[in-house]
């Protein structure tokens, strides 16, 4: 089972999304390539299987975005 939930990030985190811009208004840059998620700023964390994800404030858009054309019931074709 999948479970979703919005969260405000206090914990150390990095985005689970590989292809993320990490903008500095929702990451901040540690040594070398490493970023994390700001703390005190929204993040998704999804729940799979028992294994964790989280994903900043800009790759939730781009999660809804993909997303919604699948999980939209008046969206699919075999109705």
């Amino acid at each position: 089972m999948i479970k979703a939930q919005i969260d405000k990030c206090d914990w150390a985190a990095k985005c689970s999304n590989p292809t993320c811009e990490r903008s500095p208004k929702y990451h901040d840059h540690i040594i070398g390539d490493n970023y994390l998620i700001k703390r005190g700023s929204v993040c998704l964390v999804l729940y799979l299987n028992g294994e964790e994800e989280v994903y900043c404030r800009e790759c939730i858009d781009i999660l809804y975005k993909k997303l919604k054309p699948v999980l939209d019931s008046k969206l699919w074709a075999f109705n």
